[in-house]
């Protein structure tokens, strides 16, 4: 049990200090018809889960990184090996 309140974690860490972090960096990523989404995704995903060292997956933000998807114009875009048929339900 801890000797104090002091927040903690994993092995015993304090919690970094969140006035010392970086500023968050936003990551653009650009989407058009026929994408991979694999090249896309994949990237997304990576930045999602960073977090700044003494950060966990719980902490509040400030987090390392913002993601937006950029496109040419605003409508819907489907990747390469996106479904072209509207399911209407079972019959």
């Amino acid at each position: 049990m801890l000797a104090d309140a002091t927040p903690r974690l994993g092995w015993g860490k304090q919690m970094a200090d969140t006035s010392t972090f970086p500023a968050t960096q936003r990551i653009g990523i650009l989407v058009f018809d026929g994408f991979e989404p694999i090249d896309v995704f994949g990237f997304v995903e990576a930045f999602a889960i960073a977090r700044f060292l003494g950060t966990g997956y719980a902490s509040p933000p400030p987090y390392p990184f913002e993601i937006a998807l950029i496109a040419g114009k605003i409508a819907k875009v489907k990747s390469a090996h996106s479904l072209r048929k509207e399911f209407k339900g079972a019959n």
